[in-house]
Order: structure tokens, then C-alpha cells, then sequence
């Protein structure tokens, strides 16, 4: 039962959208059922979703006796309920995939099963109508996650130049998710591209850092990223490139403890762990952006350095 693009038929592909809520044990009203589904309920509404679900009944269980009571949609009191097994429902069965937690082959597997399902943006056929918009939002989102997870499990096999491709093409088009660029970054370094990994970070980085200028909204976006960015940098195992990452994001006015304490505190740890780990021939510039960074992030926390060119110990918060 394909109800991800509305082989159903229209009408009653946003009938069984609406009923999806028996998953959560949520029976659906007759009359909840007429405002879902116009914005101005017309005159006999109610006699058109029985009409609607007498002929869904009739498509999902064309083999049921007749006069014999319905097992998919049920009358529930005054309304209806859908009761499809998960596998039953595309949409239902890549959630459940997108959250499961397998051995990489296994969830790779599965990912490429229900991935293979999308051919479309979901409830495409509605456009704009507001009953659609948050499951599309949804769904649309889930699939994302499925790409990354299945990049991840590709990684985890020790598979990185196949997924490569597919996460290129991933973080071009959704240039703010944090995890499409982590992964790629780490499957470019596992694949001895290791240079092409550097850049490609440090790109992304600048990108942000831009976008953090431009206003509050675009402060907001870069700033949930941050931390993200200086974790993949330290993954690469390459503590100058680390140190560039967080000098890049190192815009004062806007990186204040206030804003985040706890992204605060992962970016202090982190310059902190890079000061031990730069070699000593490190531009002093690069090396500079560090102890700046910590003290801007520790809000004037003490913070002891020894003698060995850049050893630092943890700030106090305070």
C-alpha cells in the first residue's frame, strides 16, 4: 500500500493521511474529519467521508465479505480509525527504518529498501494545502536523516569512497545540516583525500561565518552549528586545521558565553585540547586565535597556561 505519492486516489489518500493518528491509538472524529479536510466544510461533508471511506474500504480489502466488519478502517465511535500493520504504509515503514537501530549492514539494507520507495516529494499533489504541510515537513526531513544514516553506515563498514557521491550531492543541497558535511568531510579523509577534506571544512566554516553577520536569524543558524564544526575538524586528527576552524568562527561580538554556555564550554575544551596538540612551527596567528577564543568564551574565567607553547588548563566557569 503505497500512500507516500497517493496511488490511492486523492480524496482518499488524505483520508488515510488523516487517519494515520490511530498510531498513537487516536480515533478521528467525523466532523474533525470535515475541518481536515475543507477549509469551509460544504453542506453533506459528513456524507462524503463515509462515501470516501466506503470506497477506501473496498480498495485496501477488495476480498472481504460482504457484511462482514472492515479489519483497516474501523468505526470508532462517531468516527474512524486506521489499523495497518507498520509494513502496511510506506510512510509508516521508513520512519520506523530511519529509527531503527541495527548493525550497519543490516540498517544499510534497509535504508537502501525504503529509500528506493521515494519518488517524490511527499504529497505532492496537494501543493500548499495546510493538512499536508506538516507530514510533508515530516517525511521530507526523515529522508534527509535516511541519507545520513545510510552515509554513516557505509563509514562504519569501511565503505567511504562509495558513499562519497551521494553525500556530495547531499550537503550541496542542504549546505546547513551539520551532519551532511561531518560526514562528508570524514568520508573524503578516509579516503586519503585528505586535503580535499581540510578545504572542504574550512569552506563551510567561512560560509557560516558569513551567514552569522547577516542578523539574528542568520546568527541563530550558524551558531547552532559551531561546536558541530569543531568536532568534525577534531575527528580529522589534524590540530592546525582545528585551530583555523575555531579562529574562523571566532567573531566576538557574537560568540558570547551567554548565548550558549554549554557550546560555550565544548569550545573551550576544544581550544584548550588543540593548544597541547599544535606543533611548535604553528603560525603564531593560528595559534594566537586560541587563548582569545577561550578567554572571550569563558567570560573572563581564569585560565593557566604553562610554558611549553600553548598548554592550557581548564578555565573556571563561573
Amino acid at each position: 500500500m503505497v500512500l507516500i505519492e497517493g496511488e490511492a486516489g486523492i480524496g482518499k489518500t488524505r483520508l488515510v493521511a488523516e487517519l494515520r493518528a490511530e498510531l498513537e491509538g487516536v480515533a478521528r472524529p467525523v466532523d474533525l474529519l470535515a475541518v481536515d479536510l475543507w477549509e469551509d466544510p460544504p453542506e453533506g461533508a459528513v456524507g462524503s467521508i463515509r462515501t470516501f471511506v466506503g470506497a477506501l474500504r473496498r480498495a485496501l480489502e477488495p476480498d472481504q465479505p460482504p457484511r462482514t466488519p472492515p479489519s483497516l478502517i474501523v468505526t470508532v465511535g462517531t468516527g474512524y480509525a486506521l489499523r495497518a500493520a507498520v509494513d502496511d504504509v510506506d510512510a509508516w515503514r521508513f520512519e520506523q527504518a530511519v529509527e531503527a537501530v541495527e548493525p550497519p549492514a543490516r540498517l544499510l539494507a534497509e535504508l537502501d529498501s525504503v529509500l528506493s520507495l521515494w519518488r517524490g516529494p511527499a504529497y505532492a499533489e496537494f501543493g500548499e494545502a495546510p493538512w499536508a504541510l506538516s507530514e510533508r515537513t515530516r517525511l521530507s526531513e526523515l529522508r534527509l536523516r535516511a541519507v545520513e544514516r545510510r552515509a554513516q553506515a557505509l563509514l562504519d563498514l569501511g565503505r567511504a569512497a562509495e558513499a562519497m557521491p551521494g553525500l556530495d550531492a547531499h550537503a550541496q543541497g542542504h549546505p546547513w545540516r551539520e551532519e551532511a558535511w561531518r560526514l562528508l568531510a570524514l568520508a573524503l579523509y578516509r579516503s586519503g583525500r585528505q586535503a580535499d577534506a581540510r578545504l572542504r571544512l574550512e569552506a563551510t566554516v567561512g560560509l557560516m561565518r558569513g551567514l552569522a553577520v547577516t542578523g539574528p536569524s542568520g546568527l541563530l543558524a550558524a551558531r547552532e552549528h559551531r561546536a558541530g564544526a569543531v568536532e568534525v575538524a577534531e575527528e580529522l586528527g589534524d590540530a592546525d586545521l582545528v585551530a583555523r576552524v575555531i579562529g574562523a568562527y571566532d567573531v566576538p561580538a557574537n560568540w558570547t558565553r551567554s548565548d550558549d554556555p554549554a557550546q560555550a564550554h565544548r569550545v573551550v575544551t576544544a581550544a584548550e585540547r588543540t593548544l597541547v596538540r599544535l606543533l611548535p612551527d604553528t603560525a603564531p596567528g593560528v595559534r594566537a586565535r586560541l587563548p582569545a577564543t577561550i578567554a572571550i568564551e569563558s567570560r573572563g574565567g581564569a585560565v593557566a597556561r604553562g610554558g611549553d607553547g600553548g598548554r592550557a588548563d581548564r578555565p573556571r566557569h563561573g
